[in-house]
């Protein structure tokens, strides 16, 4: 999914989201004077950030270590550790806090060097002073409230998968690839009333899976093709004591999470 996509999906789902709490930015420049004045700067254009500077990467790492950010914006050519090895090291720790590398370099290739790292968005220093804060301003809530999003859509499918698991009956999650559908997930009651034996059909097709049971291939089929929810009565018989089961397969065209 392209990130032009997830935004749409994001907003689909939560709509714009509000700048409520301060943005806590941490603001990153070896040139000290640059680094206050752009400080002062930026807090005089938008009172909701809280910022707090740093003058080398290594102690961005430092206050990264001891305190939590919404947004990281960064200069590229500083002494020791560049902005880009910063963001390359917090990336491959997993770290995902936005980052805005804000430079005086305008080559192409570190531009794209940055975004193939991770970066959030790239701003050019230089021109106008106040269109240029403006602006940076304008990319670091859009990062914030881009993050926002996403940590409430995680929460958000935490709790359906969460509900998917403690659903009481068996619930079994198919999609389609090609010609068939394929077992990519089931709940702890499918897992219970299969003895366990479910797990060895994870990822295999359901005309190999379902070989005992047509109908429920069938039910799929026909879901996937109209859309519409279809209910079918099989005979199920339980792996642990044999006895036989009259039970009744709901196909649904919606993924519960």
């Amino acid at each position: 999914m392209t990130n032009e996509k997830r935004n749409d999906k994001l907003k689909e789902l939560f709509g714009e989201l509000k700048l409520v709490d301060k943005i806590k930015l941490l603001l990153i420049d070896d040139e000290v004077h640059f680094l206050e004045a752009s400080k002062l700067y930026l807090e005089s254009l938008n009172p909701n950030l809280a910022i707090i500077t740093c003058s080398s990467a290594k102690e961005a790492l430092k206050k990264l270590s001891q305190n939590l950010f919404d947004v990281i914006v960064s200069d590229y050519m500083m002494k020791g550790m560049n902005g880009l090895d910063l963001l390359a090291r917090l990336r491959a720790k997993g770290n995902t806090i936005p980052f805005i590398i804000f430079t005086g370099q305008g080559r192409e290739e570190v531009a794209i060097q940055a975004l193939n790292l991770g970066a959030d968005f790239w701003l050019q220093k230089g021109g106008d002073s106040e269109s240029q804060f403006r602006e940076l301003i304008n990319l670091i809530e859009k990062s914030y409230n881009q993050k926002q999003a996403e940590e409430k859509l995680r929460q958000t499918l935490e709790q359906q998968k969460a509900q998917f698991h403690g659903t009481p009956v068996p619930v079994y999650i198919y999609e389609k690839q090609g010609d068939d559908f394929y077992l990519v997930d089931y709940n702890n009651s499918a897992l219970e009333s299969t003895g366990s034996n479910i797990k060895k059909f994870l990822g295999i097709q359901a005309s190999e899976n379902t070989t005992f049971y047509p109908q429920v291939l069938q039910g799929l089929r026909r879901c996937y093709q109209t859309q519409k929810t279809i209910s079918d009565e099989i005979t199920y018989i339980h792996p642990s004591t044999q006895e036989k089961l009259s039970l009744i397969h709901i196909s649904e065209p919606t993924r519960p999470y």
